[in-house]
Protein backbone atom coordinates (compact mmCIF):
# COMPACT_ATOMS: atom_id res chain seq x y z
CA UNK A 1 0.00 0.00 0.00
CA UNK A 2 2.36 2.28 1.39
CA UNK A 3 4.49 1.54 -2.50
CA UNK A 4 1.29 2.43 -4.42
CA UNK A 5 1.07 5.54 -3.08
CA UNK A 6 4.34 5.97 -3.58
CA UNK A 7 3.51 5.48 -7.28
CA UNK A 8 6.32 2.97 -7.32
CA UNK A 9 6.12 -0.74 -8.50
CA UNK A 10 8.27 -3.46 -7.49
CA UNK A 11 10.57 -3.28 -11.05
CA UNK A 12 11.33 0.09 -9.77
CA UNK A 13 11.62 -0.91 -5.85
CA UNK A 14 14.26 -3.12 -7.43
CA UNK A 15 16.45 -1.09 -9.06
CA UNK A 16 15.87 1.65 -6.69
CA UNK A 17 17.35 -0.36 -3.83
CA UNK A 18 18.87 -3.56 -6.09
CA UNK A 19 16.48 -6.11 -4.23
CA UNK A 20 15.24 -8.98 -5.90
CA UNK A 21 12.03 -8.87 -6.85
CA UNK A 22 11.37 -12.05 -5.59
CA UNK A 23 12.80 -10.56 -2.13
CA UNK A 24 10.44 -7.51 -2.67
CA UNK A 25 7.03 -9.58 -2.50
CA UNK A 26 8.25 -11.41 0.38
CA UNK A 27 8.83 -8.17 2.31
CA UNK A 28 5.53 -6.75 1.42
CA UNK A 29 3.58 -10.46 2.04
CA UNK A 30 5.42 -10.35 5.55
CA UNK A 31 7.11 -13.38 4.63
CA UNK A 32 10.32 -12.93 6.30
CA UNK A 33 11.71 -16.24 6.84
CA UNK A 34 11.86 -16.76 3.25
CA UNK A 35 13.73 -14.21 2.82
CA UNK A 36 16.67 -14.86 5.00
CA UNK A 37 18.85 -14.37 7.85
CA UNK A 38 17.32 -11.35 10.14
CA UNK A 39 20.26 -9.56 9.28
CA UNK A 40 19.31 -9.52 5.58
CA UNK A 41 15.85 -9.14 6.51
CA UNK A 42 16.51 -5.68 8.26
CA UNK A 43 18.75 -4.25 5.72
CA UNK A 44 15.81 -5.03 3.49
CA UNK A 45 13.32 -3.17 5.22
CA UNK A 46 15.53 -0.30 6.04
CA UNK A 47 16.19 0.61 2.14
CA UNK A 48 12.59 -0.21 1.66
CA UNK A 49 11.25 1.93 4.00
CA UNK A 50 13.74 4.86 2.57
CA UNK A 51 12.46 4.75 -0.53
CA UNK A 52 8.70 4.13 -0.04
CA UNK A 53 8.57 6.90 2.48
CA UNK A 54 7.86 4.90 5.61
CA UNK A 55 9.02 4.68 9.46
CA UNK A 56 11.65 1.33 9.09
CA UNK A 57 11.06 1.16 12.80
CA UNK A 58 7.10 -0.08 12.49
CA UNK A 59 8.15 -2.76 9.87
CA UNK A 60 11.15 -3.93 11.74
CA UNK A 61 8.56 -4.46 15.23
CA UNK A 62 6.77 -6.57 12.68
CA UNK A 63 9.58 -8.77 11.23
CA UNK A 64 10.82 -9.02 15.02
CA UNK A 65 7.05 -10.32 16.12
CA UNK A 66 6.95 -13.06 12.95
CA UNK A 67 10.41 -14.12 12.69
CA UNK A 68 11.43 -17.53 14.57
CA UNK A 69 13.09 -16.98 17.34
CA UNK A 70 16.64 -18.61 16.64
CA UNK A 71 17.23 -21.97 18.90
CA UNK A 72 19.70 -21.49 21.11
CA UNK A 73 23.17 -23.49 20.41
CA UNK A 74 24.20 -26.50 22.09
CA UNK A 75 26.82 -26.51 24.29
CA UNK A 76 29.56 -28.82 22.90
CA UNK A 77 30.26 -31.01 25.87
CA UNK A 78 34.26 -31.51 25.83
CA UNK A 79 35.41 -35.23 25.71
CA UNK A 80 38.13 -34.35 28.02
CA UNK A 81 36.56 -35.56 31.14
CA UNK A 82 35.79 -39.13 29.37
CA UNK A 83 39.90 -39.37 28.75
CA UNK A 84 40.14 -38.62 32.43
CA UNK A 85 38.01 -41.93 33.39
CA UNK A 86 39.30 -43.48 30.41
CA UNK A 87 43.10 -44.09 31.57
CA UNK A 88 42.72 -44.63 34.81
CA UNK A 89 40.47 -47.26 33.92
CA UNK A 90 42.94 -49.02 31.28
CA UNK A 91 46.27 -49.10 33.74
CA UNK A 92 43.93 -50.86 36.43
CA UNK A 93 43.00 -52.92 33.68
CA UNK A 94 46.79 -53.63 32.38
CA UNK A 95 47.91 -54.04 36.10
CA UNK A 96 44.91 -56.94 36.58
CA UNK A 97 46.15 -58.37 33.67
CA UNK A 98 49.99 -58.60 35.09
CA UNK A 99 49.00 -59.63 37.89
CA UNK A 100 47.39 -62.66 36.48
CA UNK A 101 50.07 -63.61 34.16
CA UNK A 102 51.96 -63.89 36.97
CA UNK A 103 50.13 -66.08 38.93
CA UNK A 104 49.91 -68.38 36.41
CA UNK A 105 53.34 -68.49 35.98
CA UNK A 106 53.94 -69.04 39.73
CA UNK A 107 50.84 -71.82 39.93
CA UNK A 108 52.97 -73.54 37.08
CA UNK A 109 55.90 -73.57 39.25
CA UNK A 110 54.74 -74.72 42.39
CA UNK A 111 52.85 -77.52 40.54
CA UNK A 112 56.05 -78.81 39.00
CA UNK A 113 57.84 -78.34 41.92
CA UNK A 114 55.39 -80.35 44.24
CA UNK A 115 54.55 -83.33 41.27
CA UNK A 116 57.51 -84.27 39.92
CA UNK A 117 55.85 -86.83 37.79
CA UNK A 118 56.04 -90.75 38.05
CA UNK A 119 58.97 -92.36 38.99
CA UNK A 120 61.45 -93.80 36.88
CA UNK A 121 60.72 -97.96 36.53
CA UNK A 122 62.92 -99.88 38.23
CA UNK A 123 66.19 -101.87 36.95
CA UNK A 124 65.44 -104.79 35.36
CA UNK A 125 66.45 -107.80 37.50
CA UNK A 126 70.60 -109.21 37.03
CA UNK A 127 71.00 -105.33 35.63
CA UNK A 128 72.99 -103.28 38.33
CA UNK A 129 71.97 -99.66 38.55
CA UNK A 130 75.06 -97.49 38.02
CA UNK A 131 76.65 -95.31 40.85
CA UNK A 132 76.12 -91.90 40.61
CA UNK A 133 79.36 -91.18 42.61
CA UNK A 134 82.48 -90.44 40.46
CA UNK A 135 85.04 -93.07 40.10
CA UNK A 136 88.78 -91.68 40.60
CA UNK A 137 90.77 -91.79 37.68
CA UNK A 138 93.08 -94.30 37.04
CA UNK A 139 96.63 -93.57 37.10
CA UNK A 140 98.43 -92.88 34.12
CA UNK A 141 100.68 -95.66 32.99
CA UNK A 142 104.09 -95.28 33.20
CA UNK A 143 106.28 -94.36 30.46
CA UNK A 144 108.79 -96.89 28.81
CA UNK A 145 112.27 -95.74 29.63
CA UNK A 146 113.75 -94.82 26.68
CA UNK A 147 116.33 -97.12 24.88
CA UNK A 148 119.91 -96.26 25.28
CA UNK A 149 121.95 -94.55 22.61
CA UNK A 150 123.43 -97.09 20.57
CA UNK A 151 127.60 -96.40 21.22
CA UNK A 152 130.53 -97.98 19.59
CA UNK A 153 133.85 -98.39 21.82
CA UNK A 154 137.33 -98.63 19.82
CA UNK A 155 138.98 -101.78 20.91
CA UNK A 156 141.88 -101.76 18.55
CA UNK A 157 143.18 -99.29 15.57
CA UNK A 158 145.43 -99.56 13.49
CA UNK A 159 146.33 -99.38 8.86
CA UNK A 160 146.04 -103.10 8.84
CA UNK A 161 143.12 -103.46 11.75
CA UNK A 162 140.51 -102.28 13.58
CA UNK A 163 138.15 -103.93 15.87
CA UNK A 164 135.17 -102.04 17.47
CA UNK A 165 132.62 -102.95 20.25
CA UNK A 166 128.80 -102.04 20.40
CA UNK A 167 126.77 -101.18 23.28
CA UNK A 168 123.03 -100.72 23.85
CA UNK A 169 122.11 -103.09 20.68
CA UNK A 170 120.04 -106.09 20.65
CA UNK A 171 122.09 -107.07 17.11
CA UNK A 172 124.33 -105.89 14.25
CA UNK A 173 122.97 -104.04 11.31
CA UNK A 174 126.23 -103.46 9.03
CA UNK A 175 125.71 -101.13 6.05
CA UNK A 176 128.56 -101.14 3.44
CA UNK A 177 128.87 -98.01 1.03
CA UNK A 178 131.16 -97.98 -1.79
CA UNK A 179 132.25 -95.06 -3.81
CA UNK A 180 134.77 -96.98 -5.98
CA UNK A 181 136.38 -100.48 -6.61
CA UNK A 182 136.40 -102.60 -3.55
CA UNK A 183 136.94 -106.22 -3.34
CA UNK A 184 135.28 -107.57 -0.27
CA UNK A 185 134.86 -110.60 1.68
CA UNK A 186 132.51 -110.93 4.27
CA UNK A 187 131.76 -113.42 7.43
CA UNK A 188 128.62 -113.16 9.76
CA UNK A 189 129.13 -115.02 13.21
CA UNK A 190 131.78 -117.14 11.96
CA UNK A 191 130.16 -117.96 8.81
CA UNK A 192 131.04 -116.78 5.61
CA UNK A 193 128.69 -114.14 3.89
CA UNK A 194 130.36 -114.22 0.60
CA UNK A 195 132.78 -112.61 -1.35
CA UNK A 196 132.75 -110.52 -3.97
CA UNK A 197 134.45 -106.92 -5.83
CA UNK A 198 131.79 -103.95 -5.45
CA UNK A 199 131.80 -101.02 -7.54
CA UNK A 200 130.49 -97.43 -7.61
CA UNK A 201 126.99 -96.70 -5.78
CA UNK A 202 126.78 -99.80 -4.51
CA UNK A 203 125.58 -100.61 -0.80
CA UNK A 204 125.25 -104.10 1.19
CA UNK A 205 123.43 -104.86 4.24
CA UNK A 206 124.47 -107.35 6.83
CA UNK A 207 122.98 -108.63 9.90
CA UNK A 208 124.52 -110.25 12.66
CA UNK A 209 123.48 -111.58 16.44
CA UNK A 210 127.31 -111.57 17.74
CA UNK A 211 130.20 -111.13 15.49
CA UNK A 212 130.94 -109.29 11.78
CA UNK A 213 134.34 -109.71 10.33
CA UNK A 214 135.41 -107.87 7.10
CA UNK A 215 138.65 -107.96 4.54
CA UNK A 216 138.79 -105.16 2.92
CA UNK A 217 140.99 -104.91 -0.89
CA UNK A 218 140.45 -100.85 -1.15
CA UNK A 219 139.24 -99.50 2.13
CA UNK A 220 139.57 -96.06 0.84
CA UNK A 221 136.82 -96.36 -1.68
CA UNK A 222 134.10 -97.78 1.33
CA UNK A 223 131.94 -95.93 4.45
CA UNK A 224 130.72 -98.34 6.96
CA UNK A 225 127.89 -97.29 9.15
CA UNK A 226 127.06 -99.44 12.80
CA UNK A 227 123.46 -99.38 13.40
CA UNK A 228 123.43 -96.03 12.09
CA UNK A 229 126.83 -94.87 13.42
CA UNK A 230 129.58 -94.43 11.23
CA UNK A 231 133.12 -96.30 11.85
CA UNK A 232 136.19 -94.42 10.89
CA UNK A 233 138.03 -96.74 8.82
CA UNK A 234 141.39 -95.40 6.82
CA UNK A 235 142.00 -94.15 4.05
CA UNK A 236 144.28 -96.96 2.06
CA UNK A 237 144.37 -98.58 -0.85
CA UNK A 238 145.43 -101.73 1.07
CA UNK A 239 144.06 -105.08 2.38
CA UNK A 240 142.28 -104.09 5.98
CA UNK A 241 140.41 -106.15 8.50
CA UNK A 242 137.34 -104.76 10.12
CA UNK A 243 136.02 -106.57 13.21
CA UNK A 244 132.38 -105.31 14.95
CA UNK A 245 131.07 -107.45 18.30
CA UNK A 246 128.13 -106.80 19.78
CA UNK A 247 128.64 -106.38 23.59
CA UNK A 248 126.62 -108.24 26.03
CA UNK A 249 123.67 -106.82 27.81
CA UNK A 250 124.45 -105.08 30.69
Amino acid sequence: EARHKAGLSLEDLHKLTMIPIRQLEFLESYQFDEIGPSVYVKGFIRRYAQEVGIDPDSLWQLEASLLPLASPARPRHSRQPFRNYLIPILRILAILVILFLAGVLIYKAISSYLDPGPPSPPAPPGQQQEDPSPQPEPEPEPQPEPEPEVTIEPVQEDNSEAIYLVHNAKSLEITLAFSGKCWTRMTVDGEKAGERTFTTGQQHQLTAAGTVRIRFGAPINVSVAVNGVAVEIPDIRKGFNLEIRLAPAE
